[in-house]
């Protein structure tokens, strides 16, 4: 299920990826999909998640870099081999970097404290989202406390529909078929997270882009 899962989400928002150099921070939907899937057990729900969520992020990459190579005129069956042999040496450095972090520094990682240089929040975050994700039928279903958690994916799917629509509608307006909704939304949900003020600057040299350079 699993590969399934990965498959079609890498061949639609991989395209997007390679197109628009923008990917979607897709971990939140697998662990959802995991938490219906394997109720109660928040380690499964982490190694669903590791292996579509992490991979997809790999296969982006890969589309990423594969895409840079064409436009340079490089042979794709060559760019694909010395990525193929990269990403089997980095398997391998990772695994052994990881062993000799965790063996040396396992009392920092496993507690709430933290050093200038070592920190396992990202780890612990990825524990506790799958624990909480684990109990989504009871917490995350409609009617559950946090039923609008579940609502807004849904929202998020059906608001590009509206600009599509009008895009087949009006295929030669000027404003429709460079209105990609999705990224829009995406980076105004910046808007009501922590410190923004820089996110300001973002949206004025994009337009400067956009609307001038272009």
């Amino acid at each position: 299920m699993a590969t399934i899962l990965l498959g079609v989400f890498l061949i639609f928002f991989g395209a997007q990826y390679a197109i628009t150099g923008f990917g979607f921070n897709l971990q939140p939907i697998f662990q959802m999909l995991a938490g219906y899937m394997f109720p109660g057990r928040p380690l499964a729900n982490m190694y669903f998640t590791s292996y579509t969520y992490n991979a997809l992020t790999q296969g982006f990459l890969l589309l990423r870099d594969l895409k840079l190579a064409q436009q340079d005129k490089l042979a794709p069956k060559a760019t694909f081999t010395t990525q193929v042999i990269g990403c089997i040496l980095g398997a391998l450095l990772n695994y052994v970097m990881m062993i000799s972090i965790v063996d040396n520094q396992s009392p920092i990682l496993k507690s709430a404290e933290r050093t200038n240089i070592w920190s396992g929040a990202q780890i612990q975050q990825f524990n506790t989202l799958a624990i909480a994700w684990s109990i989504a039928p009871k917490m995350f279903s409609i009617g559950a406390r946090d039923q609008w958690v579940t609502i807004a994916f849904f929202i998020g799917f059906l608001a590009p529909l509206p600009f599509y629509i009008m895009h087949r509608l009006f295929p030669k307006s000027k404003i429709w078929p460079y209105l990609n909704s999705s990224i829009v939304l995406w980076y105004l949900g910046y808007l009501f997270v922590g410190l923004n003020a820089s996110v300001t600057g973002c949206y004025i040299l994009g337009a400067f882009g956009q609307f001038y350079l272009r």
